[in-house]
């Protein structure tokens, strides 16, 4: 009897110990699902606030373009600004602007690594890993600094690299209310100005280079 009694706590202790190690699992599915839809909700929320804060900054720009372009109508030319540049003869600021963040495409490779096996016998075979590389153009960060237009070249004074582009090479300019991009003779592809009001920008230029004409 005392052998029965042992070998049925035995048992209890089994089971008792298997229930446990079944709870714990879940507890630490469920915790790890929790963090999880924690994670993904905050990063949401953070879109949101972003998409959020770029229309405000886009309607910001667009009061400021339509009350810009009238002054401009008024006067009949864009009044020089003050800024820190060496400027050359005959050279005059036209427009600043601070926190621009300079984007280009560079040329990113992307890596994959795949394992597979391949026969050297009779019911052997030998595992062997084979890797893929591909390359593609992305826009990327470049540097953060200050643009300044001029009526003679548009300047980026960047933290990494500046940038000095000749509006008379310019040969195709876009904007929107938060970016402008600028394709220039002298430079194999465009360069992306993020952070400023892209639409003033671009009138700037193009009517700098309508008084050069």
């Amino acid at each position: 009897m005392f052998t029965s009694i042992l070998l049925f706590a035995a048992r209890h202790s089994r089971t008792a110990s298997s229930q446990s190690s079944f709870v714990m699992t879940m507890v630490s599915f469920a915790a790890m699902v929790m963090i999880l839809l924690i994670v993904c909700v905050a990063d949401h929320v953070r879109k949101i606030k972003a998409e959020k804060r770029q229309r405000q900054i886009d309607q910001s720009h667009a009061l400021y373009y339509d009350k810009w372009h009238k002054m401009v109508a008024m006067s009949g030319q864009i009044a020089p600004v003050a800024c820190d540049l060496i400027l050359g003869k005959g050279e005059e600021c036209l427009w600043v602007e601070q926190q621009v963040t300079l984007y280009e495409v560079r040329a990113v490779r992307h890596s994959a690594h795949t394992f597979g096996s391949v026969p050297i016998g009779k019911g052997i075979r030998v595992g062997r890993g084979y890797s893929t590389s591909e390359s593609s153009d992305e826009w990327r960060p470049i540097a953060e600094g200050v643009l300044y237009i001029t009526n003679k070249k548009v300047y980026f004074d960047g933290d990494k690299q500046d940038r000095k582009i000749p509006i008379s090479k310019i040969s195709t300019i876009k904007a929107d209310w938060s970016a402008v991009e600028i394709s220039s003779e002298t430079r194999q592809k465009s360069m992306v100005f993020f952070g400023v009001n892209g639409n003033v920008c671009r009138e700037i230029v193009l009517c700098v280079s309508e008084q050069d004409d």
